[in-house]
């Protein structure tokens, strides 16, 4: 059973991430400042990613989906906002580079989950 939830761990916030990385994809270009892009390329990473969680929440779990759903989004959608005010990024590539920081995210969770929880006795 505990695959399942993995997996709806990993689908939900790599769809988050790629999501979240072709919308700033399209809204940012360089014509924006780079600090200022990161703000409302956040914005939009957290709002898809808590209307992506809410869904996944029905069959996974609120917490255990909306952390690092909600990690993921901000992170790809700073990154994809950030690479967009430097230089051209498209649709494609905004995906793809929000998908990697979300997993990148969900990896970071996964790990900080571990050592805080410390060594378990069963």
């Amino acid at each position: 059973m505990k695959l399942f939830f993995l997996f709806g761990d990993v689908v939900t916030v790599a769809s988050v991430g790629a999501v979240s990385g072709a919308l700033c994809a399209l809204c940012f270009s360089e014509a924006w400042p780079m600090l200022l892009a990161m703000f409302p390329g956040m914005a939009i990473g957290m709002i898809v990613g808590f209307g992506l969680a809410s869904v996944a929440a029905l069959w996974f779990g609120a917490f255990e989906v909306s952390v690092p759903s909600m990690l993921g989004g901000m992170l790809a959608g700073m990154a994809v906002s950030m690479a967009a005010a430097m230089r051209p990024v498209a649709v494609g590539e905004g995906w793809r580079i929000g998908l990697g920081v979300a997993l990148a995210a969900l990896l970071f969770t996964y790990l900080a989950n571990a050592f805080l929880r410390g060594e378990q006795k069963v």
